[in-house]
């Protein structure tokens, strides 16, 4: 019983992790009601109660009595059966617990095999998402535990059942409101290799756009790094922060800074943000200088270099480098996500006069497929199962979105 949750406090008592000497869990038993169970040391033992206790606050220690105590939602059965944790223990953020609140974004699922799914919320007690299977209010879903099932109701009583569950940022980014077509998923992803993103990174984005590619670079560098995104257009980067703030309640609004402006009239402006010591050094209020050509020539690398790596998601990303060459560090990169090979045509051929050198140009394909069970209509009477295995690409669309270009710097000179 409990296997999952044993091996849990297990491990981290082994890695010194627990220091506590008592837990209090919250569990779900059978997907229906919620029950306490209280765990004590030594060996963790299991001790049931039906009264829920009065707990401290998290990471709480009772100096009388030496006992730590905090609340966690854990989807674990009280059948035995594994399932993964859903609680959240104060420092191990790859634990996570949460019950659905008013202002989330939630995923919802119709309860059936290849049933409809869709992006709701901000949850609202007074709001409803209305279905095929009648309406599913958000009061319904506020307060329940992911992935558990919520009724929908009809006029005539008979309503469907949904299972809801927090958005992945691959489901988010697609799903949620845009002003513009985001960069999706699978460029993202090739984005952040081509860049070698690490934990801490410094990272300049010229494009918010939607701040699908912001949240993937933010969530990459962590709560020690940032992202700096620059877009043109005060609406459009104001819907972007909305964008950011809505997913799983802002967890990465810390590492993105927005900025608002021409990327070339602003640069100097984020570079004095980022390192006040250079107001000396730099006009915030002027380019680096009038000819572009001219800046990375006289300048190069006098100005101290600020990032690990530059996004440039633009039509004409040529025009802008010579003014932001200064600010990337030696032997880091630059990927421009460009939709036309034109473009990618006039990039490399810019590129030869600066010390930029072009390492790859990629087109991202994801292609997914679709396998299941299916029952076979007029099976074999001789075969030992009347069922067979479907394998086969999905009837989802594979189009072009963009061609990838990573630049290396190779130095001043």
């Amino acid at each position: 019983m409990f296997k999952s949750l044993m091996t849990m406090l297990s491990n981290w008592e082994e890695e010194g992790m627990v220091e506590d000497i008592l837990y209090y869990h919250q569990i779900l038993c059978q997907g229906e009601a919620m029950r306490w169970v209280r765990l004590e040391r030594p060996g963790w033992q299991i001790k049931s109660t039906d009264q829920t206790p009065d707990l401290p606050t998290a990471a709480h220690q009772s100096q009388e009595k030496g006992v730590a105590t905090e609340q966690l939602s854990c989807g674990i059965p009280l059948d035995g059966s594994d399932s993964q944790v859903a609680g959240r223990v104060a420092g191990h953020p790859y634990v996570t617990q949460a019950t659905f609140a008013d202002g989330d974004m939630v995923i919802v699922r119709e309860w059936s095999r290849g049933g409809k799914s869709a992006l709701i919320g901000p949850l609202s007690p007074s709001e409803s998402y209305h279905t095929r299977k009648g309406v599913l209010p958000h009061n319904a879903i506020i307060g329940q535990l992911p992935r558990a099932r919520i009724e929908s109701t009809k006029k005539d009583g008979a309503g469907g059942l949904f299972m809801a569950q927090f958005p992945t940022l691959d489901e988010y980014v697609p799903l949620c409101s845009r002003r513009c077509t985001p960069i999706y998923p699978k460029d993202a992803s090739a984005i952040l290799t081509m860049l070698d993103t690490s934990p801490g990174d410094c990272i300049l984005e010229a494009g918010t756009g939607n701040a699908g590619l912001s949240m993937y670079l933010a969530r990459a560098v962590g709560p020690n790094g940032k992202v700096h995104t620059v877009e043109r257009s005060s609406s459009t980067s104001e819907h972007a922060q909305l964008v950011v703030e809505q997913f799983r309640r802002g967890v990465l609004m810390p590492s993105i800074v927005f900025h608002v402006g021409v990327l070339g009239e602003v640069i100097n402006k984020v570079a004095v943000s980022i390192d006040k010591s250079l107001a000396t050094v730099l006009n915030a209020e002027k380019p680096l200088a009038e000819d572009p050509e001219q800046t990375w020539k006289e300048q190069g690398n006098i100005v101290a270099p600020l990032f690990d790596g530059i996004v440039l998601d633009m039509p004409t990303p040529w025009t802008q480098l010579p003014q932001i060459f200064g600010f990337l560090k030696t032997d880091r990169f630059v990927v421009c996500y460009l939709p036309s090979i034109s473009q990618v045509i006039d990039l490399v051929r810019a590129s030869r006069q600066w010390p930029l050198l072009v390492e790859d140009v990629v087109e991202v394909d994801w292609r997914s497929w679709d396998i299941k069970v299916a029952v076979v209509r007029n099976p074999d009477p001789l075969a030992a199962s009347d069922e067979a295995m479907v394998c086969r690409p999905t009837h989802t669309p594979i189009g072009h979105t963009a061609f990838l270009v990573k630049l290396r710097k190779c130095g001043a000179q």
